[in-house]
C-alpha cells in the first residue's frame, strides 16, 4: 500500500504544487508507432533523443481525456492505491514523482501490447 501525501490547504501550497506538477508532468504526446520504434533503437546503442516530458501515448481515434481515464483504471488495477484523486492532489515531491514513473509504465506497456 502506498502513502498518499496530504491535499493542499495553504494559497502557498496550491502554488506550489502547481509548479511542480508544471515542471514534472509536462505531456509529452506521442504514436504508439514512435515510441514502438524509439523502444527498438535502443537496446542497438542508438542515439535516441531523450523525452523531456511524461509520455501520453495517443492510440488511434482515443483523445487525452479517455487516455488519461485508461491511465486512472489501469492504476487501481495494478496499484494499491486508496484514491487516485487524493494521490493527485498530494503536494509531496514524492506524489508527483510516483505519477511520472506510472505514466512511464503506462506508456510502455501500451507500446508493447
Amino acid at each position: 500500500m502506498r502513502t498518499i501525501g496530504a491535499g493542499a490547504t495553504y494559497a502557498e501550497e496550491v502554488a506550489s504544487d502547481r509548479a511542480i506538477r508544471e515542471r514534472c508532468l509536462k505531456p509529452y504526446l506521442i504514436l504508439r508507432s514512435q515510441y514502438k520504434a524509439r523502444l527498438e533503437v535502443q537496446p542497438r546503442s542508438a542515439p535516441v533523443l531523450p523525452i523531456k516530458g511524461v509520455l501520453i501515448l495517443l492510440i488511434t481515434g482515443k483523445t487525452t481525456d479517455e487516455e488519461d481515464n485508461d491511465f486512472i483504471r489501469w492504476v487501481h488495477y495494478t496499484r494499491s492505491l486508496s484514491s487516485m484523486y487524493a494521490w493527485r492532489a498530494g503536494v509531496s515531491v514524492v506524489d508527483v514523482r510516483l505519477e511520472r514513473k506510472l505514466r512511464y509504465d503506462y506508456a510502455k506497456l501500451n507500446a508493447s501490447g
